[in-house]
């Protein structure tokens, strides 16, 4: 595969002109010029990603590029990098319009991610740990007890997924504990944390064996006119911090920990777990600079864009005549993929079992138009891959995105930690799988 070209000149991987770089949030040049004494470095902030010339193929790290004092340099040149920023915040970006940020943010943020990930020096910080989750994936027997089934279930009662998977434990007769991210101002988790409450009813943590998290990022929604909003927004802050934490780390089966959930939040990282496992994947390249998305889609024919963070977004065919579209690349690095023709195949792999759908669709993305639906028989070998990712993923459930080519090739597009399975043909299944997955370790 041959490297892209990016359109600002990349200064040469001089030996003798190595360098250290520092990337903080907004704020960082100003720290470091107060530091005397220290090595010198190369300071990046979260603008600089808007910059033209940043340049990552996921499977070709010695193509990479970077931007710094306007310059696209070869990240061959450097030393090591050290970063003290987790996440780019709507903050960081005060250059993009105040709508835009938080997108905007997520983006850069998996763009950063799947850079660091990639490059060939040493790396350290909290960004440097996006793919940590791949090394350890949790036990699937959430430690091995035999206590009597308690499931936590947590999100809104009436999306699909959970109140299907809520009906599958019901019909097993399990026990189960529903907290309703709507109510979450009335729910409680005490001091120690060990005791959750909601609507007069309680359950000790430490008693749980299961959980179910499906909660939506933006609820529940407190008004401005509420009384002691700033209160009752700190609370849900609160209680959700602490849930994650304890999702994270609670010697319980949990579809899915938060940890390994996170790779959807940077989704090159996901294609290259795939092809560690033996699937193919198109080839792939994270950029904001104009000159190399068009060298790229010339080297490729047909190429789409999407986003690489888990923000949804609608992946759609680059028009490299776009000019004015082509032209606002800059702000944020963008995810492209050559397009791969063929049949859309959708795969809930749920511990070991799995479910597969065929999916007949002339559109780019098949959620936006298909015709037909019918559950598939997968071959055995990409049965075994589609297992093994999801393990590699440090995921007990997932909902996985292939291409089956004319010529039978496999490619990985992506894999859902928490997929709307309800969508597709045989989703009370698939409740039922997650259902018996929920309770099974525990008995």
């Amino acid at each position: 595969m041959s490297a892209p070209s990016c359109g600002t000149p990349a200064l040469p991987a001089d030996q003798s002109a190595r360098m250290h770089l520092l990337i903080g949030p907004r704020g960082t040049r100003r720290v470091a010029a107060r530091q005397a004494g220290g090595p010198a470095a190369t300071l990046i902030e979260p603008p600089a990603l808007s910059v033209p010339g940043w340049c990552c193929d996921p499977e070709n790290p010695s193509a990479s590029r970077l931007v710094a004092d306007g310059q696209a340099i070869d990240a061959a040149r450097l030393t090591d990098v050290s970063t003290t920023l987790d996440a780019v915040l709507p903050s960081d970006l005060p250059h993009v319009r105040a709508a835009d940020r938080e997108f905007v943010a997520a983006e850069m943020t998996a763009f950063l991610r799947v850079w660091l990930a990639t490059l060939a020096c040493p790396v350290t910080g909290p960004a440097a740990d996006g793919a940590s989750h791949l090394a350890a994936p949790p036990s699937p027997d959430g430690g091995g007890n035999n206590r009597d089934p308690l499931v936590l279930l947590w999100g809104t009662p009436q999306e699909e997924p959970l109140a299907a998977v809520h009906r599958a434990l019901l019909a097993a007769r399990a026990r189960t504990f529903l907290l309703d991210q709507r109510r979450t101002l009335s729910a409680r988790l005490n001091r120690d944390e060990t005791l959750l409450s909601l609507a007069g009813n309680s359950i000790c943590l430490a008693d749980v064996t299961a959980a179910y998290p499906r909660p939506y990022p933006s609820l529940p929604v407190i008004r401005h006119g509420y009384p002691a909003r700033g209160v009752a927004l700190r609370h849900t802050a609160r209680l959700e911090y602490r849930l994650w934490h304890w999702l994270a780390t609670a010697q319980a089966t949990v579809l899915n920990r938060p940890q390994a959930a996170a790779s959807n939040n940077a989704k090159p990282l996901q294609t290259r777990a795939a092809s560690a496992c033996g699937f193919r994947v198109p080839d792939s390249l994270l950029t904001n600079d104009p000159a190399a998305a068009v060298e790229f889609a010339a080297r490729h024919g047909q190429v789409i864009y999407k986003g690489a963070s888990g923000t949804r977004t609608r992946p759609g065919l680059f028009d490299p005549a776009d000019t004015s579209r082509l032209a606002r690349l800059g702000t944020c690095p963008t995810y492209f993929q050559r397009y791969v023709r063929g049949t859309n195949v959708r795969v809930h792999v749920v511990g070991t079992q799995l479910f597969a759908t065929q999916i007949s669709s002339d559109a780019v993305d098949y959620r936006n138009q298909w015709t037909d639906m019918r559950p598939l028989i997968l071959p055995e070998a990409t049965a075994a891959r589609c297992v093994a990712v999801t393990r590699e993923l440090g995921l007990l459930f997932a909902g996985i995105d292939l291409i089956r080519t004319p010529d039978d090739d496999w490619y990985f597009l992506e894999a859902n930690p928490s997929p709307a399975f309800t969508f597709f043909p045989g989703g009370d299944q698939v409740a039922a799988a997650v259902a018996r997955l929920l309770i099974r370790p525990a008995r």
